[in-house]
């Protein structure tokens, strides 16, 4: 009968010695591993960091380069009307008829049979009206 007892004892002794081993050994394996995945996911978000940096001064370039971008075509749709306003002006100076009329407004120049007669313009006419009538109110 002791010998009996002995074995459970013994039993019973070796099944908690061996309970706890498996214990710690689990409880390292999970220390092992929570240490692990901490380390990679450090590692993951430094990796993460330094190839985001770069993505956001690319982006900070693209919107600079968007807006010259943007300038660029008001530029060039201004340069276009500017160019097809000078098209028109260089058709209408082709044209001996236009030529002529624009020589006798500005040069003062006349066809041999015609008497030029230079009339005040309206602006001339109104200013001299009102110096002439600052200076009734003077006197």
């Amino acid at each position: 009968m002791e010998n009996k007892n002995k074995k459970n004892i013994t039993h019973l002794n070796k099944y908690s010695v061996d309970k706890t081993l498996d214990n710690i050994r689990k409880n390292k394996r999970k220390k092992f591993v929570r240490i692990r995945t901490g380390i990679i996911l450090a590692v993951g978000l430094v990796l993460i960091g330094i190839t985001g940096f770069p993505l956001l001064n690319n982006k900070e370039s693209t919107d600079e380069f968007n807006q010259l971008h943007a300038q660029a075509a008001n530029n060039l749709e201004e340069l276009e009307e500017e160019r097809q306003a000078l098209e028109y002006q260089v058709g209408l100076l082709e044209d001996e008829e236009y030529v002529a009329k624009l020589a006798r407004q500005e040069l003062n120049l006349s066809k041999s049979d015609e008497v030029l007669i230079n009339l005040p313009e309206e602006e001339e006419v109104d200013a001299e009206e009102t110096n002439t009538e600052e200076e009734n109110e003077a006197e």
